[in-house]
């Protein structure tokens, strides 16, 4: 997103974010990389205690980060953070042998079969 919203060609585009916006601060991260929308889908479709409120919690959340912070709109910090993304290979990782990419290892599955060649 901010790399679109950077680049000279593609500045000033419509971006809208979506992937894993459950909370107003995922809503307000993405707005901050320079979204000017976002989209809700599989909170809104979680179970009865999340789903049917979370664009009211959303909204309620945004609006108390907002006047906590001095913001009237969404404008005023709308892409503020398009500075702070780095390319892949920029991302410090651990050096522990036992990373997992950033994922834990699946429990219940055993891993792959060897296989033999006859």
């Amino acid at each position: 997103m901010a790399e679109i919203a950077r680049d000279t060609q593609t500045a000033g585009l419509p971006i809208s974010g979506i992937g894993g916006i459950t909370t107003w601060r995922d809503a307000a991260e993405y707005i901050a990389l320079g979204c000017g929308t976002v989209q809700v889908c599989t909170a809104a479709m979680l179970d009865h205690a999340v789903g049917p409120t979370v664009i009211k919690t959303l909204t309620e959340g945004m609006r108390a980060f907002m006047e906590k912070k001095g913001y009237s709109r969404l404008e005023e910090f709308r892409g503020i953070r398009r500075d702070r993304v780095v390319g892949h290979s920029q991302i410090r990782r651990p050096e522990d042998s036992d990373y997992q990419g950033g994922h834990e290892p699946q429990e219940g599955y055993a891993p792959p079969a060897a296989t033999t060649r006859s």
